[in-house]
């Protein structure tokens, strides 16, 4: 191969290179969802350990983390726990849905995000620590919000 051959083809490498580089600049400050719905939507929900297990597509740098149902708990408030790893991402007040309410957004008592770095292929479980009393609940869904590493 020629020297002028390897030289363009050199110059080309790092013109690809720059527009990977660019693009991944790009795409790690913008802001992601991660969803994924818990239950059906007509069955109550239950209490239970690992109700989900997912591994995390990339890494994230987590600035929230929401809750919705698409029935109301009724009697108690739906309270949740999700794990990085085997460990809580929450220290001392978990993500909760109040009583009558269909979102976390609107809990009284807001979840305490200790672990903020959610790292690439992760293992992600959610636990059901409690459900409304009267109606449980249905239509789980998790949302984590955050932006890509």
């Amino acid at each position: 191969m020629s020297q002028i051959i390897r030289s363009e083809i050199k110059k080309e490498v790092r013109k690809i290179y720059s527009k990977i580089c660019s693009i991944r600049k790009s795409i790690s400050n913008e802001l992601v969802v991660i969803s994924f719905a818990i239950s059906d939507e007509t069955t109550d929900i239950e209490i239970g350990t690992e109700k989900l297990t997912m591994r995390m597509p990339h890494g994230m740098t987590l600035t929230e983390v929401r809750a919705s149902v698409s029935t109301a708990p009724v009697g108690s408030p739906i309270i949740l726990d999700v794990n990085q790893n085997g460990v809580s991402i929450f220290t001392t007040n978990l993500l909760s849905i109040d009583d009558g309410e269909k979102t976390s957004t609107t809990s009284a008592t807001s979840a305490n995000i200790t672990t903020t770095l959610l790292t690439d292929d992760a293992e992600i479980k959610v636990d059901i620590d409690q459900v409304g009393s009267t109606t449980a609940g249905t239509g789980l869904k998790i949302y984590l919000i955050g932006t890509i590493i």
